[in-house]
Protein backbone atom coordinates (compact mmCIF):
# COMPACT_ATOMS: atom_id res chain seq x y z
CA UNK A 1 0.00 0.00 0.00
CA UNK A 2 0.96 3.49 -1.02
CA UNK A 3 -0.74 6.25 1.04
CA UNK A 4 -0.18 10.22 0.55
CA UNK A 5 -1.44 12.32 3.10
CA UNK A 6 -1.07 16.11 2.69
CA UNK A 7 -4.31 18.10 4.12
CA UNK A 8 -5.24 20.56 6.65
CA UNK A 9 -8.52 20.81 9.00
CA UNK A 10 -9.90 23.41 11.41
CA UNK A 11 -12.18 21.74 13.98
CA UNK A 12 -13.07 24.60 16.08
CA UNK A 13 -10.04 26.14 17.89
CA UNK A 14 -8.21 22.79 17.04
CA UNK A 15 -5.90 23.37 14.07
CA UNK A 16 -4.51 20.21 12.16
CA UNK A 17 -1.78 19.51 9.70
CA UNK A 18 -0.94 16.75 8.43
CA UNK A 19 1.71 15.62 5.63
CA UNK A 20 3.29 12.48 5.06
CA UNK A 21 3.59 9.33 2.90
CA UNK A 22 4.07 5.74 3.05
CA UNK A 23 4.44 2.46 1.66
CA UNK A 24 4.13 0.06 4.61
CA UNK A 25 1.32 -2.01 5.20
CA UNK A 26 1.46 -1.35 8.74
CA UNK A 27 1.22 1.95 9.83
CA UNK A 28 1.13 4.01 13.11
CA UNK A 29 -0.35 6.53 13.99
CA UNK A 30 1.36 7.73 17.80
CA UNK A 31 0.47 10.39 19.93
CA UNK A 32 -1.30 11.49 23.49
CA UNK A 33 -4.65 11.88 23.67
CA UNK A 34 -6.35 15.09 21.55
CA UNK A 35 -3.09 15.52 19.33
CA UNK A 36 -4.77 14.66 16.18
CA UNK A 37 -4.90 11.13 15.25
CA UNK A 38 -8.47 10.02 15.62
CA UNK A 39 -9.12 13.33 13.48
CA UNK A 40 -7.15 12.55 10.71
CA UNK A 41 -8.21 8.56 10.50
CA UNK A 42 -11.67 9.96 10.19
CA UNK A 43 -10.64 12.38 7.56
CA UNK A 44 -8.67 9.23 5.66
CA UNK A 45 -11.75 7.10 5.92
CA UNK A 46 -14.31 9.64 4.60
CA UNK A 47 -16.75 10.77 7.85
CA UNK A 48 -15.02 14.49 8.36
CA UNK A 49 -14.43 16.38 5.08
CA UNK A 50 -10.42 18.68 5.41
CA UNK A 51 -10.66 21.94 4.17
CA UNK A 52 -7.81 21.28 1.53
CA UNK A 53 -4.94 18.78 0.75
CA UNK A 54 -5.11 15.31 -1.15
CA UNK A 55 -5.32 12.17 -0.21
CA UNK A 56 -4.17 9.08 -1.98
CA UNK A 57 -4.15 5.24 -1.91
CA UNK A 58 -2.48 3.28 -4.36
CA UNK A 59 -2.73 6.21 -6.74
CA UNK A 60 -6.30 6.56 -6.33
CA UNK A 61 -6.96 9.85 -5.28
CA UNK A 62 -9.73 10.07 -2.42
CA UNK A 63 -9.79 13.30 -1.97
CA UNK A 64 -8.71 16.56 -3.79
CA UNK A 65 -9.22 20.21 -3.13
CA UNK A 66 -7.68 21.10 -5.98
CA UNK A 67 -9.65 18.69 -8.51
CA UNK A 68 -12.76 18.72 -5.96
CA UNK A 69 -12.81 15.22 -5.61
CA UNK A 70 -13.87 13.84 -2.79
CA UNK A 71 -14.78 10.19 -2.70
CA UNK A 72 -17.76 9.23 -0.47
CA UNK A 73 -17.05 7.34 2.91
CA UNK A 74 -19.07 3.92 1.14
CA UNK A 75 -16.91 3.85 -2.08
CA UNK A 76 -14.00 4.96 -0.15
CA UNK A 77 -13.42 0.38 1.01
CA UNK A 78 -12.05 1.69 3.84
CA UNK A 79 -13.12 -0.27 7.04
CA UNK A 80 -12.71 1.18 10.63
CA UNK A 81 -12.78 -0.46 13.93
CA UNK A 82 -13.27 1.88 16.90
CA UNK A 83 -12.28 2.00 20.74
CA UNK A 84 -15.89 0.61 21.42
CA UNK A 85 -16.76 -2.71 19.59
CA UNK A 86 -20.36 -0.83 17.87
CA UNK A 87 -21.91 -4.12 17.49
CA UNK A 88 -25.69 -4.68 16.40
CA UNK A 89 -27.44 -5.44 19.43
CA UNK A 90 -30.34 -7.46 17.83
CA UNK A 91 -28.19 -10.06 15.68
CA UNK A 92 -26.03 -12.91 16.79
CA UNK A 93 -22.10 -13.75 16.44
CA UNK A 94 -22.72 -14.87 12.91
CA UNK A 95 -25.34 -12.42 11.79
CA UNK A 96 -22.93 -9.34 13.19
CA UNK A 97 -20.15 -11.21 11.75
CA UNK A 98 -22.27 -11.20 7.85
CA UNK A 99 -22.51 -7.53 7.79
CA UNK A 100 -19.26 -7.49 6.87
CA UNK A 101 -20.06 -9.62 3.58
CA UNK A 102 -22.62 -7.09 2.42
CA UNK A 103 -20.49 -4.75 2.04
CA UNK A 104 -18.72 -6.25 -0.64
CA UNK A 105 -19.39 -7.65 -4.31
CA UNK A 106 -19.12 -11.42 -4.29
CA UNK A 107 -16.58 -11.39 -7.06
CA UNK A 108 -14.33 -8.80 -4.98
CA UNK A 109 -14.77 -10.90 -1.43
CA UNK A 110 -11.23 -12.73 -0.73
CA UNK A 111 -11.87 -13.70 3.10
CA UNK A 112 -13.01 -16.74 3.65
CA UNK A 113 -15.78 -16.52 6.97
CA UNK A 114 -14.87 -19.87 8.10
CA UNK A 115 -11.37 -19.79 7.97
CA UNK A 116 -11.67 -16.35 9.54
CA UNK A 117 -13.77 -17.53 12.20
CA UNK A 118 -11.38 -20.33 13.34
CA UNK A 119 -8.21 -18.09 13.65
CA UNK A 120 -10.14 -15.06 15.94
CA UNK A 121 -11.73 -18.33 17.76
CA UNK A 122 -15.02 -17.47 17.32
CA UNK A 123 -16.59 -20.35 15.66
CA UNK A 124 -18.31 -21.48 19.22
CA UNK A 125 -19.59 -18.22 19.47
CA UNK A 126 -21.55 -17.66 16.15
CA UNK A 127 -24.76 -18.56 17.45
CA UNK A 128 -24.82 -16.14 20.67
CA UNK A 129 -26.30 -13.03 21.01
CA UNK A 130 -23.88 -9.96 21.55
CA UNK A 131 -25.08 -9.12 25.17
CA UNK A 132 -23.96 -12.43 26.61
CA UNK A 133 -20.04 -11.83 25.44
CA UNK A 134 -17.02 -10.53 27.28
CA UNK A 135 -15.19 -7.06 26.10
CA UNK A 136 -12.40 -9.08 24.25
CA UNK A 137 -14.91 -11.35 22.71
CA UNK A 138 -16.66 -7.93 21.06
CA UNK A 139 -13.85 -6.68 19.82
CA UNK A 140 -12.82 -9.89 18.09
CA UNK A 141 -15.98 -10.07 16.05
CA UNK A 142 -16.07 -6.35 15.54
CA UNK A 143 -12.10 -6.91 13.97
CA UNK A 144 -13.89 -9.96 12.26
CA UNK A 145 -16.57 -7.94 10.41
CA UNK A 146 -14.17 -5.39 9.13
CA UNK A 147 -12.02 -7.84 7.72
CA UNK A 148 -14.75 -9.83 6.11
CA UNK A 149 -15.66 -6.86 4.21
CA UNK A 150 -12.32 -7.57 2.30
CA UNK A 151 -10.91 -3.71 2.79
CA UNK A 152 -8.35 -2.03 1.24
CA UNK A 153 -7.41 -0.54 4.30
CA UNK A 154 -8.66 -1.30 7.96
CA UNK A 155 -8.22 1.74 10.54
CA UNK A 156 -7.98 0.03 14.34
CA UNK A 157 -8.75 3.30 16.74
CA UNK A 158 -6.86 2.37 20.19
CA UNK A 159 -8.89 -1.39 20.04
CA UNK A 160 -7.30 -1.84 22.99
CA UNK A 161 -8.91 0.64 25.05
CA UNK A 162 -10.85 -0.07 28.22
CA UNK A 163 -9.56 -3.68 27.87
CA UNK A 164 -7.64 -5.67 31.31
CA UNK A 165 -4.20 -6.32 30.84
CA UNK A 166 -5.53 -9.73 30.03
CA UNK A 167 -7.55 -9.12 27.31
CA UNK A 168 -5.19 -6.84 25.63
CA UNK A 169 -2.57 -9.35 25.75
CA UNK A 170 -5.31 -12.36 24.31
CA UNK A 171 -5.94 -9.66 21.10
CA UNK A 172 -2.84 -8.72 20.29
CA UNK A 173 -2.01 -12.56 20.08
CA UNK A 174 -4.86 -12.27 17.55
CA UNK A 175 -4.20 -9.18 15.41
CA UNK A 176 -0.63 -10.76 15.00
CA UNK A 177 -1.58 -13.52 13.54
CA UNK A 178 -4.79 -12.00 11.75
CA UNK A 179 -3.24 -9.47 9.76
CA UNK A 180 -0.27 -11.73 8.75
CA UNK A 181 -2.61 -14.68 7.55
CA UNK A 182 -4.91 -12.23 5.36
CA UNK A 183 -2.45 -9.54 4.52
CA UNK A 184 -4.35 -6.34 4.79
CA UNK A 185 -3.15 -3.11 4.76
CA UNK A 186 -4.33 -1.29 8.58
CA UNK A 187 -3.36 2.02 10.27
CA UNK A 188 -3.14 1.51 13.83
CA UNK A 189 -3.96 4.01 16.50
CA UNK A 190 -2.60 4.55 20.23
CA UNK A 191 -0.64 5.83 22.55
CA UNK A 192 1.02 2.97 23.96
CA UNK A 193 4.65 2.48 22.53
CA UNK A 194 4.35 -0.96 23.51
CA UNK A 195 1.26 -1.34 21.31
CA UNK A 196 2.98 0.50 18.61
CA UNK A 197 5.95 -1.81 18.49
CA UNK A 198 4.05 -4.94 18.12
CA UNK A 199 1.97 -3.62 15.84
CA UNK A 200 3.38 -1.58 13.68
CA UNK A 201 6.12 -0.77 11.21
CA UNK A 202 6.10 2.27 10.60
CA UNK A 203 4.37 5.49 13.11
CA UNK A 204 3.69 8.94 12.58
CA UNK A 205 4.35 11.03 15.73
CA UNK A 206 1.64 13.49 16.14
CA UNK A 207 2.30 16.61 18.19
CA UNK A 208 -0.12 19.50 18.67
CA UNK A 209 -1.90 18.99 15.60
CA UNK A 210 0.60 18.19 13.52
CA UNK A 211 2.37 15.26 12.12
CA UNK A 212 6.14 15.81 12.81
CA UNK A 213 7.98 12.64 11.96
CA UNK A 214 7.69 9.58 10.11
CA UNK A 215 10.13 6.06 11.44
CA UNK A 216 10.61 2.95 11.75
CA UNK A 217 9.14 2.49 15.20
CA UNK A 218 11.93 0.10 16.28
CA UNK A 219 13.64 3.68 15.76
CA UNK A 220 11.15 5.73 17.61
CA UNK A 221 10.85 3.46 20.15
CA UNK A 222 14.83 3.78 20.87
CA UNK A 223 14.94 7.87 20.18
CA UNK A 224 12.23 8.14 23.01
CA UNK A 225 14.88 5.60 24.98
CA UNK A 226 17.31 8.30 24.50
CA UNK A 227 15.55 11.61 25.22
CA UNK A 228 13.32 9.94 28.01
CA UNK A 229 16.07 7.71 29.73
CA UNK A 230 13.28 5.97 29.77
CA UNK A 231 14.09 1.69 30.58
CA UNK A 232 13.48 -0.43 27.54
CA UNK A 233 11.80 -4.09 27.12
CA UNK A 234 13.27 -5.66 24.21
CA UNK A 235 10.04 -7.85 22.80
CA UNK A 236 10.48 -10.76 21.61
CA UNK A 237 8.34 -13.10 19.17
CA UNK A 238 9.38 -16.61 20.34
CA UNK A 239 8.17 -19.83 18.57
CA UNK A 240 7.24 -23.51 18.73
CA UNK A 241 6.80 -24.04 22.56
CA UNK A 242 8.09 -27.50 23.70
CA UNK A 243 7.70 -28.34 27.48
CA UNK A 244 10.73 -29.00 29.29
CA UNK A 245 9.66 -30.16 32.49
CA UNK A 246 8.69 -27.19 34.69
CA UNK A 247 10.62 -24.85 32.13
CA UNK A 248 9.37 -24.31 28.50
CA UNK A 249 11.88 -24.10 25.57
CA UNK A 250 11.16 -21.91 22.24
CA UNK A 251 12.78 -21.10 19.12
CA UNK A 252 13.73 -17.31 18.75
CA UNK A 253 15.52 -16.48 15.16
CA UNK A 254 18.69 -19.73 15.21
CA UNK A 255 18.43 -19.32 19.17
CA UNK A 256 16.71 -21.31 21.57
CA UNK A 257 15.47 -19.83 24.72
CA UNK A 258 13.91 -21.12 27.85
CA UNK A 259 11.60 -19.28 30.21
CA UNK A 260 9.56 -20.04 33.29
CA UNK A 261 5.76 -19.61 30.82
CA UNK A 262 4.23 -22.19 28.53
CA UNK A 263 2.35 -20.97 26.25
CA UNK A 264 -0.32 -22.48 23.55
CA UNK A 265 0.32 -20.47 20.59
CA UNK A 266 2.88 -21.23 18.59
CA UNK A 267 3.58 -17.60 18.09
CA UNK A 268 4.52 -15.62 21.40
CA UNK A 269 5.10 -12.20 22.30
CA UNK A 270 7.50 -12.28 25.43
CA UNK A 271 8.57 -9.02 27.07
CA UNK A 272 12.88 -9.37 28.08
CA UNK A 273 14.17 -6.31 30.16
CA UNK A 274 17.09 -4.61 28.95
CA UNK A 275 18.43 -4.27 32.43
CA UNK A 276 17.77 -7.95 32.60
CA UNK A 277 20.79 -9.24 30.31
CA UNK A 278 24.50 -9.55 32.09
CA UNK A 279 27.00 -9.76 29.50
CA UNK A 280 30.17 -11.92 29.52
CA UNK A 281 32.98 -10.77 27.56
CA UNK A 282 33.86 -14.27 27.83
CA UNK A 283 31.58 -17.21 27.63
CA UNK A 284 30.80 -18.54 31.44
CA UNK A 285 31.71 -21.98 31.67
CA UNK A 286 28.22 -21.91 33.83
CA UNK A 287 25.89 -20.71 35.04
CA UNK A 288 22.26 -20.63 36.99
CA UNK A 289 20.60 -18.94 34.75
CA UNK A 290 19.07 -20.79 31.64
CA UNK A 291 19.67 -18.70 28.97
CA UNK A 292 23.49 -18.13 27.33
CA UNK A 293 23.73 -16.88 23.97
CA UNK A 294 26.70 -15.26 21.94
CA UNK A 295 26.41 -12.50 19.70
CA UNK A 296 28.18 -9.06 18.27
CA UNK A 297 28.13 -5.38 19.90
CA UNK A 298 26.84 -3.47 16.59
CA UNK A 299 25.99 -0.62 18.76
CA UNK A 300 26.84 1.58 21.62
CA UNK A 301 25.02 4.28 23.39
CA UNK A 302 24.40 6.39 26.49
CA UNK A 303 21.05 6.68 28.19
CA UNK A 304 21.01 8.96 31.33
CA UNK A 305 24.10 7.30 33.63
CA UNK A 306 23.42 4.00 31.74
CA UNK A 307 24.77 2.46 28.54
CA UNK A 308 22.60 0.51 25.78
CA UNK A 309 24.79 -2.21 24.09
CA UNK A 310 22.89 -3.31 20.74
CA UNK A 311 23.66 -6.82 20.24
CA UNK A 312 22.89 -9.21 17.15
CA UNK A 313 22.54 -12.82 17.94
CA UNK A 314 22.27 -15.29 14.96
CA UNK A 315 19.75 -12.76 13.87
CA UNK A 316 17.72 -11.65 16.43
CA UNK A 317 18.90 -8.24 18.08
CA UNK A 318 18.40 -6.95 21.55
CA UNK A 319 19.24 -4.06 23.63
CA UNK A 320 20.92 -4.85 27.12
CA UNK A 321 21.94 -2.02 29.52
CA UNK A 322 24.92 -1.25 31.64
CA UNK A 323 26.68 0.49 33.89
CA UNK A 324 29.65 2.96 32.15
CA UNK A 325 32.42 1.43 34.86
CA UNK A 326 31.24 -1.68 33.29
CA UNK A 327 31.66 -0.76 29.72
CA UNK A 328 34.59 0.84 30.36
CA UNK A 329 36.44 -2.19 32.80
CA UNK A 330 35.52 -4.57 29.89
CA UNK A 331 36.46 -2.16 27.44
CA UNK A 332 33.19 -2.89 25.49
CA UNK A 333 33.30 -1.71 21.90
CA UNK A 334 31.42 -2.24 19.02
CA UNK A 335 32.69 -5.61 17.19
CA UNK A 336 33.28 -7.12 19.95
CA UNK A 337 31.61 -10.65 20.71
CA UNK A 338 30.21 -11.55 23.87
CA UNK A 339 27.87 -13.62 25.65
CA UNK A 340 24.48 -12.82 26.48
CA UNK A 341 23.29 -14.33 30.14
CA UNK A 342 19.43 -14.22 30.74
CA UNK A 343 17.22 -15.94 33.46
CA UNK A 344 14.77 -17.91 32.35
CA UNK A 345 12.17 -16.32 34.73
CA UNK A 346 13.03 -12.40 33.22
CA UNK A 347 11.08 -13.08 30.14
CA UNK A 348 7.69 -12.54 30.80
CA UNK A 349 4.61 -13.03 28.65
CA UNK A 350 3.13 -10.30 27.01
Amino acid sequence: MNLIVDIEKKVGSFNLSAKFSSSSSKIGFFGHSGCGKTTLSSIIAGIIKPDKGTISIDDKILFSSEKKINVPTNKRNIAVVFQGAHLFPHLSVQENLKYGLKRRKNSKRNIDFQRLTETLNLSHLLDRKIQNLSGGEKQRIAIGRALLSSPDLIILDEPLTGLDHHLKSRIIQYLGEIFTTFSVPYIYISHSIKEMRIMTEESITFSNGSTTEILKTEDMARNLLKTAGASYKNILELTDPVKKGDLCEYNWHENRIITTEYSDYSRTLFELPSSGIIIFKNKPESASARNILEGTITDIFDVSNRVCLVLNINGGELIAQVVHSAVNEMNLKKGDRVSAVMKASSFTLI
